[in-house]
Protein backbone atom coordinates (compact mmCIF):
# COMPACT_ATOMS: atom_id res chain seq x y z
CA UNK A 1 0.00 0.00 0.00
CA UNK A 2 3.21 2.57 1.14
CA UNK A 3 4.04 1.76 -2.37
CA UNK A 4 0.78 2.77 -3.88
CA UNK A 5 1.09 6.15 -2.11
CA UNK A 6 3.76 7.56 -3.33
CA UNK A 7 3.85 11.41 -4.18
CA UNK A 8 5.72 12.65 -6.85
CA UNK A 9 7.75 15.50 -5.42
CA UNK A 10 9.49 13.40 -2.56
CA UNK A 11 12.22 10.67 -1.91
CA UNK A 12 12.07 8.06 -1.27
CA UNK A 13 14.42 4.65 -0.26
CA UNK A 14 13.93 1.04 -0.14
CA UNK A 15 14.68 -1.23 3.30
CA UNK A 16 13.55 -4.31 2.31
CA UNK A 17 12.06 -6.54 -0.89
CA UNK A 18 8.66 -5.86 -1.94
CA UNK A 19 6.68 -8.42 -3.01
CA UNK A 20 3.24 -7.88 -4.62
CA UNK A 21 0.54 -10.39 -4.36
CA UNK A 22 -2.71 -8.35 -4.82
CA UNK A 23 -4.55 -8.47 -7.82
CA UNK A 24 -3.85 -6.24 -10.85
CA UNK A 25 -2.98 -2.37 -9.53
CA UNK A 26 -2.67 0.95 -11.16
CA UNK A 27 0.95 2.83 -10.94
CA UNK A 28 2.83 3.76 -7.47
CA UNK A 29 2.55 7.56 -8.04
CA UNK A 30 -1.35 8.99 -8.88
CA UNK A 31 1.00 12.24 -9.36
CA UNK A 32 1.50 11.80 -13.01
CA UNK A 33 5.02 13.62 -13.03
CA UNK A 34 7.75 12.82 -10.86
CA UNK A 35 10.46 14.30 -9.66
CA UNK A 36 11.49 12.73 -6.79
CA UNK A 37 14.49 10.22 -5.65
CA UNK A 38 13.52 6.66 -5.58
CA UNK A 39 16.58 4.24 -4.25
CA UNK A 40 15.95 0.96 -4.50
CA UNK A 41 18.99 0.38 -2.29
CA UNK A 42 19.62 -2.90 -3.77
CA UNK A 43 16.14 -4.39 -3.09
CA UNK A 44 14.04 -5.99 -5.89
CA UNK A 45 9.75 -5.47 -6.36
CA UNK A 46 8.14 -9.15 -7.51
CA UNK A 47 4.84 -9.59 -8.97
CA UNK A 48 4.14 -6.48 -10.27
CA UNK A 49 0.89 -6.68 -12.00
CA UNK A 50 -0.39 -3.47 -13.53
CA UNK A 51 -2.93 -2.59 -15.51
CA UNK A 52 -4.07 0.82 -17.84
CA UNK A 53 -7.53 1.32 -19.77
CA UNK A 54 -6.67 4.99 -20.12
CA UNK A 55 -3.60 6.43 -19.18
CA UNK A 56 -1.45 7.99 -22.12
CA UNK A 57 1.60 7.47 -19.79
CA UNK A 58 1.99 3.71 -18.29
CA UNK A 59 4.20 2.33 -16.00
CA UNK A 60 5.75 1.95 -12.22
CA UNK A 61 6.23 5.91 -12.35
CA UNK A 62 4.10 7.21 -15.57
CA UNK A 63 6.07 9.98 -16.34
CA UNK A 64 9.55 11.50 -15.02
CA UNK A 65 11.45 14.80 -15.92
CA UNK A 66 13.83 16.95 -14.35
CA UNK A 67 14.56 16.42 -10.66
CA UNK A 68 13.95 12.49 -10.82
CA UNK A 69 16.50 9.92 -10.09
CA UNK A 70 15.57 6.41 -10.25
CA UNK A 71 18.69 4.08 -9.42
CA UNK A 72 19.53 0.61 -7.38
CA UNK A 73 16.20 -1.31 -8.35
CA UNK A 74 15.53 -5.05 -9.33
CA UNK A 75 11.94 -5.93 -10.45
CA UNK A 76 10.87 -9.40 -11.40
CA UNK A 77 8.22 -11.01 -12.76
CA UNK A 78 6.04 -8.28 -13.49
CA UNK A 79 3.52 -7.85 -16.15
CA UNK A 80 2.12 -4.91 -17.73
CA UNK A 81 -0.87 -4.52 -19.60
CA UNK A 82 -2.07 -1.84 -21.49
CA UNK A 83 -6.05 -1.41 -23.34
CA UNK A 84 -5.40 1.53 -25.26
CA UNK A 85 -8.48 3.28 -27.37
CA UNK A 86 -7.45 3.69 -31.08
CA UNK A 87 -5.69 7.16 -32.07
CA UNK A 88 -4.57 6.80 -28.95
CA UNK A 89 -0.39 7.47 -28.17
CA UNK A 90 0.90 5.59 -25.33
CA UNK A 91 4.34 5.72 -23.58
CA UNK A 92 4.80 2.55 -21.72
CA UNK A 93 7.21 0.77 -19.77
CA UNK A 94 7.65 -1.43 -17.20
CA UNK A 95 9.41 0.70 -14.94
CA UNK A 96 8.67 4.29 -16.51
CA UNK A 97 6.37 5.47 -19.38
CA UNK A 98 8.13 8.75 -20.47
CA UNK A 99 11.30 10.07 -19.31
CA UNK A 100 11.13 13.99 -20.79
CA UNK A 101 12.78 17.22 -20.07
CA UNK A 102 9.25 19.14 -19.54
CA UNK A 103 8.71 22.42 -20.40
CA UNK A 104 11.79 24.09 -18.89
CA UNK A 105 14.21 22.55 -21.48
CA UNK A 106 16.37 21.41 -18.54
CA UNK A 107 17.85 17.99 -17.63
CA UNK A 108 16.24 14.61 -18.11
CA UNK A 109 15.33 12.22 -15.29
CA UNK A 110 18.10 10.05 -14.19
CA UNK A 111 17.33 5.62 -14.74
CA UNK A 112 20.26 4.15 -12.89
CA UNK A 113 21.17 0.96 -11.95
CA UNK A 114 18.08 -0.86 -12.64
CA UNK A 115 17.32 -4.29 -13.44
CA UNK A 116 14.63 -5.90 -15.05
CA UNK A 117 14.04 -9.80 -14.96
CA UNK A 118 11.09 -12.32 -16.21
CA UNK A 119 8.65 -9.36 -16.65
CA UNK A 120 6.11 -8.78 -19.55
CA UNK A 121 4.92 -5.46 -21.24
CA UNK A 122 2.08 -5.97 -23.74
CA UNK A 123 0.02 -3.07 -25.58
CA UNK A 124 -3.63 -3.77 -27.12
CA UNK A 125 -6.12 -1.91 -28.43
CA UNK A 126 -6.79 -0.07 -31.52
CA UNK A 127 -4.14 1.34 -33.96
CA UNK A 128 -2.22 3.94 -33.12
CA UNK A 129 1.43 5.00 -31.93
CA UNK A 130 2.84 3.26 -29.30
CA UNK A 131 6.25 3.77 -27.54
CA UNK A 132 7.05 0.74 -25.20
CA UNK A 133 10.43 -0.21 -24.08
CA UNK A 134 11.54 -2.78 -20.87
CA UNK A 135 12.90 0.03 -18.76
CA UNK A 136 10.95 3.18 -20.64
CA UNK A 137 8.58 3.93 -23.20
CA UNK A 138 10.28 6.94 -24.79
CA UNK A 139 13.22 9.64 -23.70
CA UNK A 140 13.36 13.17 -24.97
CA UNK A 141 16.56 15.22 -24.95
CA UNK A 142 16.59 18.53 -26.46
CA UNK A 143 19.89 19.49 -25.14
CA UNK A 144 23.33 18.44 -25.82
CA UNK A 145 24.97 17.47 -22.39
CA UNK A 146 26.97 14.46 -21.18
CA UNK A 147 25.28 14.51 -18.21
CA UNK A 148 21.97 14.15 -19.74
CA UNK A 149 21.58 10.66 -19.89
CA UNK A 150 18.27 9.06 -19.15
CA UNK A 151 19.18 5.56 -18.93
CA UNK A 152 22.44 3.84 -17.72
CA UNK A 153 23.81 1.35 -16.40
CA UNK A 154 20.68 -0.80 -16.93
CA UNK A 155 19.70 -4.69 -17.99
CA UNK A 156 16.58 -6.30 -19.64
CA UNK A 157 16.73 -10.13 -19.43
CA UNK A 158 14.23 -12.68 -19.93
CA UNK A 159 11.67 -10.10 -20.82
CA UNK A 160 8.87 -9.55 -23.45
CA UNK A 161 7.77 -6.75 -24.99
CA UNK A 162 5.01 -6.68 -27.52
CA UNK A 163 3.38 -4.34 -29.09
CA UNK A 164 -0.14 -5.41 -31.19
CA UNK A 165 -1.27 -2.26 -32.40
CA UNK A 166 -1.38 -0.73 -35.61
CA UNK A 167 0.61 1.88 -36.53
CA UNK A 168 3.65 3.44 -38.84
CA UNK A 169 5.35 4.80 -35.88
CA UNK A 170 5.54 2.91 -33.69
CA UNK A 171 8.67 1.66 -31.78
CA UNK A 172 9.34 -0.88 -29.39
CA UNK A 173 12.97 -1.83 -27.65
CA UNK A 174 14.53 -3.73 -24.54
CA UNK A 175 15.42 -0.87 -23.33
CA UNK A 176 13.46 2.55 -24.55
CA UNK A 177 10.84 2.40 -27.63
CA UNK A 178 11.94 5.48 -29.27
CA UNK A 179 14.92 7.97 -28.04
CA UNK A 180 14.86 11.38 -29.23
CA UNK A 181 17.46 14.04 -28.32
CA UNK A 182 20.30 16.65 -29.60
CA UNK A 183 23.50 15.01 -28.25
CA UNK A 184 22.75 11.52 -28.23
CA UNK A 185 23.88 10.98 -24.61
CA UNK A 186 20.41 9.14 -23.70
CA UNK A 187 20.87 5.96 -23.40
CA UNK A 188 24.60 4.48 -22.27
CA UNK A 189 26.30 1.35 -20.63
CA UNK A 190 22.96 -1.08 -20.77
CA UNK A 191 22.37 -4.53 -21.51
CA UNK A 192 19.18 -6.09 -23.07
CA UNK A 193 19.33 -9.81 -23.79
CA UNK A 194 17.02 -13.21 -23.71
CA UNK A 195 14.17 -11.03 -24.64
CA UNK A 196 11.00 -11.11 -27.11
CA UNK A 197 10.27 -8.08 -28.48
CA UNK A 198 7.82 -7.44 -31.58
CA UNK A 199 5.34 -5.03 -32.82
CA UNK A 200 2.44 -5.35 -35.08
CA UNK A 201 4.13 -2.26 -37.27
CA UNK A 202 6.81 0.08 -37.13
CA UNK A 203 10.34 -0.20 -35.27
CA UNK A 204 11.80 -3.13 -33.38
CA UNK A 205 15.15 -3.06 -31.66
CA UNK A 206 16.76 -5.03 -29.43
CA UNK A 207 18.30 -1.85 -26.92
CA UNK A 208 16.20 1.02 -29.08
CA UNK A 209 13.56 1.01 -30.78
CA UNK A 210 14.00 3.74 -33.22
CA UNK A 211 16.13 6.69 -32.25
CA UNK A 212 16.18 10.36 -33.96
CA UNK A 213 18.69 13.13 -33.50
CA UNK A 214 16.50 16.11 -33.23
Amino acid sequence: DDLMRMNGNKNYILLNDIEITDDFIHAAVDYDEFRGVFDGNGHTISGLQLIDTKGKYVGLFPLINAGAVIKNLTIKNAEVVVESKEGQTVYAGILCGANTEGLTGSDLGKIMDVRIEDSSITIKGGAGTTYAGGIVGYTDSRSDNNNDRAVQRATVKKCVIKNERAGSGNAVGGITGYHKGEGGYGVHSVASYDNEISTAEGYAGGVIGRSRYQ
